[in-house]
C-alpha cells in the first residue's frame, strides 16, 4: 500500500511540475523562458524579425525594472514639448500658459518640434522660459510674438502681421530667426529694456534675417526702437516699400556683421546711433534714398560699404561726434552731407573712400576733418 501510495504521490508531483513549468496563453499552453533558450547564440535573428514578436508572446505591462535605468518611463523636467502629435501639447500658446512656477532657479524651455503653427492670439513669453524651435525650415510660427526677461527665442521662423517678435521693457536673446512680413510693417520693435540694480540689460540679437514686401502707405522697418541692443548677423530685405527703415533706432547700438537691402524704395537704410561695423547698405529706387542717418547723436561706421542716393547725412545736435573710419561711400548725390543743429558738431573721416565728396548746411558750426580720404579716382578729397 505504501509503494502504491508513494507512486501516486510521485505521479501528483510530475503533474504538478508540468503545471507550473506550462503557463496558458489565450487557451494555449506555453513554455516559460528558460535559461537555455536566452543563452548565447540561442535567440538568433528569426525569433526577433519582423512580426515574429506577436503582442499575444508579451503577456502584462513590462515594468521599468526590465527596461534599463527605466529611460522610457522618465520625462525631461522642465522641457516642455509641443508637436503636432506625440508632445505635451499641440499648440505653443497652451504649453506657455501650462508654467506657473518658472524662476531664476527654475527656468523652462518650450521645445517646438517641426511643423507650421497657427497663433489663434499674439504669443506672450514669460520671464525665465524660452521658445526654441527645430531650426529656421523645420518650425514656422505665424503670427506675433512678445519677449520676456531672462528669455529667449531661436532656431524659428515668424511670418508675422503688424510686426514679428515686441520687446517692451524687456531684455530676451534672440538668435537664428527668421522674419517674413507685408509691406508696412516691422520686423522687430526694441522698445525699452530690462533695468536690474540700476544697470541696463541690452537685448541680444544674432543671426537674424528679415524680409519685409510689398506696398503700402505705412512704412516697412526692419528693426525699431529705442532700447539698447547689441547685434551681430542682422540682415535686412525690404523690397517695393512706400517708405522704408532697414534699422530705425534711437537707442544705444552695437551691431556687427550686418546687411541692409532695401530696393524699390523711398526711404533710408539705418537711421541710429551708436556703433556700426562690418556692414553694407544698399539702398535704391525712384525717391530719396540715403545710406546712413545720425540724427541728433554720436555714431561711428567702421568698414561700412553703402551704396545709396545719399550716401550718410548728419542732423547733429550740440557736442556730437560721427566718426567714419575705412568705409567706402558711393552714391550719386553727396556722400556726406552735414547740416548742424547746434554748435560743436564734429565729423571725423579716416581711410575712407567718398565718391561724391562732402557738402554742409551751415545752420550752425561743423567741425569735419579727414585723413586718408580719396574719391572714387583715387585723388584727395577735401573735406572743408
Amino acid at each position: 500500500m505504501k509503494g502504491i501510495i508513494s507512486k501516486a504521490v510521485v505521479c501528483s508531483l510530475m503533474v504538478l511540475a508540468l503545471f507550473l513549468i506550462w503557463s496558458p496563453v489565450q487557451g494555449v499552453a506555453a513554455p516559460l523562458i528558460t535559461t537555455s533558450q536566452i543563452a548565447d547564440s540561442a535567440v538568433t535573428t528569426p525569433k526577433i524579425a519582423d512580426s515574429a514578436v506577436t503582442d499575444a508572446k508579451i503577456v502584462g505591462p513590462i515594468s521599468a525594472t526590465k527596461i534599463q535605468d527605466g529611460v522610457f518611463q522618465k520625462k525631461i523636467s522642465n522641457m516642455i514639448v509641443v508637436a503636432k502629435s506625440g508632445g505635451d501639447f499641440d499648440d505653443i500658446i497652451s504649453a506657455i500658459s501650462s508654467i506657473s512656477d518658472a524662476s531664476e532657479y527654475n527656468p523652462y524651455i518650450i521645445k517646438v518640434m517641426p511643423g507650421v503653427y497657427n497663433l489663434s492670439a499674439s504669443l506672450w513669453l514669460k520671464n525665465y522660459v524660452s521658445l526654441e524651435g527645430s531650426g529656421t525650415l523645420n518650425t514656422i510660427i505665424n503670427g506675433s510674438l512678445h519677449g520676456a526677461n531672462h528669455s529667449a527665442i531661436s532656431h524659428i521662423t515668424i511670418n508675422s502681421g503688424n510686426f514679428a517678435i515686441n520687446n517692451y521693457n524687456v531684455s530676451p536673446t534672440i538668435t537664428d530667426v527668421n522674419i517674413n512680413g507685408p509691406g508696412g510693417t516691422t520686423g522687430i520693435i526694441l522698445e525699452g529694456n530690462n533695468v536690474e540694480n540700476g544697470i541696463i540689460i541690452p537685448i541680444l540679437l544674432n543671426n537674424i534675417n528679415i524680409k519685409l514686401d510689398g506696398d503700402s502707405v505705412y512704412s516697412s522697418c526692419g528693426i525699431y526702437g529705442s532700447a539698447t541692443a547689441k547685434m551681430s548677423g542682422i540682415n535686412i530685405i525690404i523690397t517695393n516699400a512706400h517708405n522704408f527703415n532697414g534699422i530705425n533706432t534711437w537707442g544705444n547700438i552695437e551691431i556687427d556683421k550686418f546687411n541692409v537691402t532695401g530696393t524699390n524704395i523711398d526711404g533710408v537704410g539705418i537711421i541710429g546711433k551708436g556703433i556700426f561695423k562690418n556692414g553694407t547698405i544698399n539702398v535704391s529706387g525712384s525717391g530719396n534714398v540715403t545710406g546712413f542717418v545720425s540724427m541728433y547723436a554720436s555714431s561711428e561706421l567702421d568698414n561700412v560699404t553703402i551704396n545709396s542716393g545719399t550716401g550718410v547725412m548728419v542732423f547733429n545736435a550740440p557736442d556730437s561726434k560721427v566718426l567714419i573710419n575705412n568705409s567706402n561711400i558711393t552714391s550719386t548725390g553727396y556722400s556726406i552731407y552735414a547740416q548742424a543743429s547746434g554748435p560743436a558738431t564734429a565729423i571725423r573721416v579716416a581711410q575712407s573712400q567718398l565718391s561724391n565728396g562732402i557738402s554742409h548746411y551751415y545752420a550752425a558750426p561743423i567741425d569735419i576733418a579727414c585723413f586718408q580720404v580719396y574719391d572714387s579716382n583715387l585723388l584727395p578729397v577735401n573735406c572743408q
